[in-house]
């Protein structure tokens, strides 16, 4: 009996043994990433993760996000409290940029490089992803922001105007915004009787233009360059030039495309907001010639300043933003290569995803551009076309009916096969844009230069002395 007892202790030790054991196990085998982002990525987060725990599980392991959100007016806390805990050491694993300013935040010691990541990474390498936009967003010899995807901005000419000036514009394979400006002044000069009525039809793109004349990495503005001098002084020009009784355009799609031929000399497109024009024309097209924004060295223009927009709509946040995916950033304090790992099935999960209805995981309602709903070019090769191809078939086949008030201003095939070629030919020409030189434009707070720009657009002050001042208040800044 007494033997009896003695075995049933030495198996229940041993069970609780193996109990502690196997619990250590799962600790060991168990990783969290701590992740802030702001709210409207947290469905593809989440479906990123469960992404990850599947395969995982394979290999009796387990993973989960420990996910901070946070709305559109909260960023300017989130980023203070942000800094502070990098500058700790301390704070989240990874987090989103969501286009918000970077300027000279982006310091080596603070976040972990991401060609490091990618060449210690078996799984993957630095071809498997666009180089050449992942140098754009390179800094100070490092890659310490990832794009997750990108797009590029396509500006058209009125094709109403004389000819000579449409073949100005379409000789061009790319076109910077100075040469916009000239070709809009040279217009109205000739033919203001005519043509006087319209607006120039673009914004200004003041923080691209005050972004190319500022070196980040050297900490240097040259923002008192006579080219920055005689941009401002365009500017003026324009605004001068602009009818004091021209109207708004219409927020309805339909009257807004009817009415912008009598509106504008130039309309800008982004194929992720306006998907259609990237691959059909209209019966009668009012604007032609699209072609990649650059700046003055040639390069394409990536925004890094997100365009979003936030309204309350039926007790539902809409949200609707160009470019949509945002990037991403890993703390140096942070475990760099779990957050590496869980980014490849991010990558993933947003090229398939759908967020164009309420998502079980979503606090709020999305606008359709996102996911498979967005022609923005993931940054991972492969992807490209089966997410055009995907994106194609979702918006065109399984629409075409749906969004006809939309559609009905192209002309689109009925032949699925023709269908099939205009996909093709889309996804042909963003291969050859997706390639070349690329420029990320780096946004400047207003404050830098809104009162200065102000009193010059007046006519209070020339344009050397609006150059100046914003320049030394850049140039201050830089070396704080």
């Amino acid at each position: 009996m007494r033997r009896c007892i003695l075995l049933f202790t030495l198996l229940l030790l041993s069970a609780c043994g193996n109990g502690e054991a196997q619990e250590q196990q799962t600790h060991d085998d168990s990783h969290t990433l701590s992740v802030l982002a702001m709210e409207l990525h947290v469905s593809v987060l989440r479906q990123a993760e469960r992404a990850m725990q599947a395969a995982w599980a394979e290999e009796g392991r387990y993973f989960s996000l420990d996910l901070t959100t946070y709305r559109p007016d909260e960023w300017e806390f989130q980023l203070t409290r942000l800094q502070t805990s990098l500058m700790a050491g301390q704070g989240y694993d990874m987090f989103f940029w969501d286009g918000h300013p970077l300027g000279i935040h982006i310091a080596s010691s603070l976040f972990t490089d991401f060609y490091e990541l990618i060449e210690q990474n078996p799984d993957t390498n630095i071809e498997d992803f666009y180089t050449n936009i992942l140098d754009a967003w390179a800094f100070d010899g490092g890659l310490y922001i990832f794009p997750l995807s990108f797009e590029f901005t396509y500006v058209g000419i009125n094709a109403s105007l004389p000819q000579v000036f449409i073949d100005r514009f379409s000789r061009n394979n790319t076109i910077t915004i100075f040469e916009l400006m000239e070709i809009y002044i040279d217009l109205q000069q000739a033919y203001w009787e005519e043509f006087g009525h319209l607006t120039f039809g673009s914004d200004f793109y003041l923080h691209n233009v005050i972004g190319s004349f500022i070196d980040y990495e050297r900490r240097v503005s040259s923002l008192n360059n006579k080219d920055f001098v005689v941009y401002l002084e365009n500017m003026r020009r324009i605004l001068d030039m602009t009818p004091d009784e021209h109207s708004s355009l219409p927020w309805d799609y339909g009257e807004m495309m009817e009415e912008l031929p009598n509106h504008s000399v130039f309309f800008v497109r982004r194929w992720s907001v306006e998907p259609v024009s990237a691959i059909f024309n209209p019966p009668e097209p009012t604007f032609v010639h699209y072609i990649p924004l650059a700046d003055k060295h040639g390069r394409l223009i990536i925004e890094q300043f997100n365009r979003f927009y936030l309204f309350d709509y039926f007790d539902y946040w809409f949200y609707t933003l160009s470019p949509a995916w945002g990037s991403v950033s890993i703390s140096a304090a942070g475990d760099g290569d779990l957050a590496w790992i869980f980014i490849q099935h991010l990558i993933s999960a947003m090229v398939s995803h759908n967020l164009s209805h309420i998502h079980e995981d979503a606090p709020v309602h999305y606008h359709r551009h996102f996911g498979n709903h967005n022609l923005m070019t993931p940054i991972k090769r492969s992807y490209l076309r089966q997410h055009m191809m995907s994106f194609f078939y979702r918006y065109f086949e399984d629409m075409l009916t749906m969004d006809w008030a939309r559609l009905r201003f192209y002309d689109i095939p009925f032949i699925p096969d023709e269908r099939r070629q205009a996909y093709d030919g889309a996804i042909a020409s963003l291969e050859v844009f997706n390639d070349m030189p690329a420029v990320v434009m780096r946004y400047l707070p207003e404050k830098f230069y809104e009162d200065i720009l102000e009193e010059f657009l007046l006519g209070l002050t020339i344009g050397q002395q609006a150059a100046d001042e914003i320049h030394n208040r850049v140039a201050l800044w830089l070396i704080e």
